[in-house]
């Protein structure tokens, strides 16, 4: 005979929650993403259908996000909540130390090392593209983000 499980018993408290205009928006705004998000994953669990794990990972994953927001807006402690902020914190700590490593050795060179080495990748690039008998390089500007070049396919 299977084991019957009790009915939880949960003692509510009735006291109403104070919500000011902005937490009532944004505890609206996480309840209608998360319903979003379900109906969501409804749809692709529906029809005899089976959802792909990314659409289910990504779905859940906002709805524990946007849960542990609004258990936040609410003032309600909850353990998921506990692990997403611990989650945040530990990903926090590690961009932290990623921008102070980053620091570190872009302050190790002096700048005379690095005009060098601009130069040096320049060079690489001007004779590779010689190498390859494309053209001519006409420009070469380093960025933030990488290295411009204007390339000449006539030399």
């Amino acid at each position: 005979m299977p084991e019957i499980i009790p009915p939880l018993r949960i003692a509510f408290d009735s006291a109403p929650i104070p919500l000011t205009p902005d937490s009532r928006a944004v505890a609206t705004r996480k309840i209608q993403d998360m319903m979003f998000a379900l109906q969501t994953l409804a749809r692709g669990v529906g029809e005899g259908k089976s959802p792909s794990v990314g659409l289910a990972e990504a779905t859940l994953r906002a709805c524990e996000f946007n849960l542990a927001d609004l258990a936040g807006v609410m003032g309600v402690t909850m353990d998921s909540a506990a692990e997403v902020e611990a989650r945040h914190a530990a990903l926090s700590k590690a961009n932290a130390r990623i921008r102070e490593v980053e620091a570190q050795l872009g302050n190790q060179q002096a700048p005379e090392h690095t005009q060098l080495s601009l130069q040096v990748l320049e060079d690489r690039l001007y004779a590779w593209w010689s190498l390859e008998g494309f053209g001519s390089v006409s420009e070469v500007a380093f960025r933030s983000n990488g290295c411009k070049t204007i390339l000449s396919c006539n030399p």
